[in-house]
């Protein structure tokens, strides 16, 4: 059985901190950063980041399906219990709790109350009205939601067809895009670009690919990790290549009615999957703190990822620290301060809630 690849890990440390970078200058007002590399990857963290955590879902997911399918465990019901056993526990308690103590408690009336419902049966992003409401990174788990309903038809797609499976789906999604903003964005208004643009439909090959990725490495042998030069050749030309689409994204717009808005996303996936596939052969020290660290980052990502956003908002909106220091200029500090208190938090959440569901013999 193929075993857990740490170098995955270590790019799933490294995008949840770059989402983390990436609200905490949003939130602090997205202030002008005066070094191109660094200002065109934080402008735009969000949507790498996003696009990385659903090619890393499908990953996952194709991995998982693929242990069950060689224990002779596959099913839908198996599989859709193990999902809601890894996913549900800490998603309801976070919506309980900033329902109940925080922000979210404006959501408490009855002309909000379908907002609270669709957010626990997580379909909340199929509407305009509770897409990016309570928490504003939830939708995102009504896509991943979706994906697995139909993850076990996408995995047997990709075993029988390989890449031509991944070329179909980046197919299905740019010319869903397209329809989207040609047909339907002019009578809807362009403010709903973001929504549309971000559902299942229009984000598949982020799933699809990553699915793909894991196809492709686990069909091969991990002692080719000695080809070193091949693999660090592979993942440099997928950061070079996620420069060049990011500048063109500055450029030209990606939730935009013309081509880099059709295809801007799968382009950023396609260069993703290079990262990844070069990335999880490349020989890495896990001794050192960087590499200890972000596997750290990785192992409570979920946790951190589910309380970050509404933490921040909170601490910029009625923290009287936090307002001074961004009104001194060290916002430096405060994105340090944001960081350092969500991994905190995902972490004592994690232990508290996914580490004790993991060990009730029931949920097995």
């Amino acid at each position: 059985m193929h075993e857990r690849i740490r170098q995955i890990d270590i790019i799933r440390g490294f995008t949840i901190l770059l989402i983390l970078i990436y609200h905490s200058w949003v939130v602090c007002g997205s202030v002008d950063i005066k070094v191109p590399v660094i200002d065109i990857f934080v402008r735009l963290g969000g949507e790498i980041g996003v696009t990385m955590f659903f090619m890393l879902s499908g990953y996952g997911i194709y991995c998982s399906i693929r242990k069950m399918e060689s224990k002779g465990e596959l099913s839908f019901d198996v599989f859709i219990k193990k999902r809601a056993v890894r996913i549900l526990p800490q998603y309801y308690v976070s919506l309980i709790i900033v329902i109940l103590f925080m922000s979210g408690a404006y959501y408490l009336s009855k002309e909000h109350i379908w907002n609270i419902i669709s957010h626990f049966l997580l379909i909340h992003n199929l509407f305009p009205q509770s897409f990016g409401a309570i928490n504003g990174v939830l939708w995102t788990m009504g896509v991943i939601t979706q994906f697995y309903v139909i993850s076990i038809p996408l995995y047997k797609g990709i075993k029988k067809w390989g890449v031509w499976f991944g070329a179909f789906s980046v197919i299905v999604t740019i010319v869903s895009k397209m329809m989207i903003y040609i047909f339907l964005l002019p009578i809807l208004g362009g403010e709903w670009a973001f929504f549309c643009g971000r559902q299942l439909l229009t984000a598949l090959d982020n799933f699809v690919l990553g699915m793909l990725v894991a196809f492709i490495i686990t069909k091969k042998d991990r002692d080719c990790i000695s080809r070193k030069h091949f693999f660090k050749a592979i993942f440099i030309l997928g950061l070079i290549g996620v420069w060049c689409v990011c500048k063109a994204g500055i450029r030209c717009g990606i939730h935009t009615n013309n081509i880099c808005g059709y295809v801007w996303h799968s382009l950023l996936a396609i260069c993703l999957s290079f990262i990844i596939y070069g990335g999880s052969f490349l020989p890495l020290d896990y001794s050192r703190p960087v590499e200890k660290s972000l596997l750290w980052a990785a192992k409570y990502e979920y946790g951190i990822y589910l309380w970050h956003l509404v933490m921040f908002n909170n601490l910029y909106e009625k923290s009287s620290i936090i307002q001074n220091l961004i009104t001194k200029g060290d916002v430096i500090i405060v994105y340090i301060i944001f960081i350092a208190l969500a991994l905190g938090i995902g972490y004592l959440f994690s232990v508290l809630i996914d580490d004790r569901v993991t060990r009730m013999k029931w949920m097995n």
